[in-house]
């Protein structure tokens, strides 16, 4: 978890590992600064007004004293955990991004789940795979929770509203996304949860030409162990999944 923390406008932003966080890190640190020439000296100033606080795991988060943002406008970015988990497979595991030729592993995303559950969370140190954390009202007042799929709407309004920041700043900004993994609508009548994309007897090549829709990687069984996984997280936020 990451706090984006603006201490002259008073927010914070929440971001998580494999819901849009390196965009919305860049989000944040270039709306407060119009001259990116000087960026890291206004970072490293004395008493800079904006920084950025990595809790990476349950002790740290536990830790932290979350009292000095009582006056803080508090805003998370979560995503449909179950849109997370097959982007985990693909890029943190199978190791897919903008520059891949080959993939890193070759077990099957039925494997990657029965990996998860037997080391849990915390895989390796790789916090990629940790939960979004869901904060009790009394131990962290969120004031707002943002779905990523609605990001491009809902956070340039915000900053407009909340912060005095131009929406259409926002919008320019959020256009140029990072580590957006590219996808493809495959036209196939079978699930590839146990498909082996190495072998790929199908010749669908996801390097070079995406990564399936979540349709074809998800069965019954599957959305079951994701469940095991992040259950609190989807009963908190509801979440739904076509399979």
């Amino acid at each position: 978890m990451r706090l984006h923390i603006n201490h002259r406008k008073k927010y914070v932003m929440i971001t998580f590992p494999k819901s849009g966080c390196t965009s919305l890190e860049k989000t944040f640190n270039y709306l407060e600064i119009s001259d990116l020439s000087n960026y890291f000296d206004i970072l490293n100033e004395k008493g800079s007004y904006i920084e950025t606080i990595n809790l990476i795991n349950s002790n740290t988060i536990n830790e932290f004293n979350f009292n000095d943002f009582d006056n803080y406008y508090i805003f998370s970015i979560f995503r449909n955990t179950y849109d997370r988990v097959v982007s985990m497979y693909f890029n943190r595991f199978l190791g897919i991004d903008s520059s891949t030729s080959h993939l890193k592993k070759r077990e099957s995303f039925n494997d990657f789940l029965n990996w998860l559950i037997v080391t849990k969370s915390n895989v390796k140190g790789d916090h990629h795979y940790n939960i979004q954390w869901i904060f009790e009202p009394a131990y962290l007042k969120v004031n707002q929770y943002i779905n990523l799929n609605k990001i491009n709407e809902v956070l340039p309004d915000l900053y407009e509203t909340k912060f005095s920041t131009s929406k259409d700043k926002v919008k320019k900004i959020l256009k140029n996304k990072q580590n957006v993994l590219s996808k493809n609508k495959y036209d196939i009548d079978i699930k590839l949860n146990n498909y082996d994309f190495v072998e790929d007897v199908l010749n669908l090549n996801i390097c070079k030409n995406g990564i399936p829709q979540n349709k074809l990687m998800l069965t019954s069984n599957c959305v079951h162990k994701i469940k095991q996984l992040y259950g609190n997280e989807i009963n908190y936020f509801k979440f739904e999944v076509n399979y």
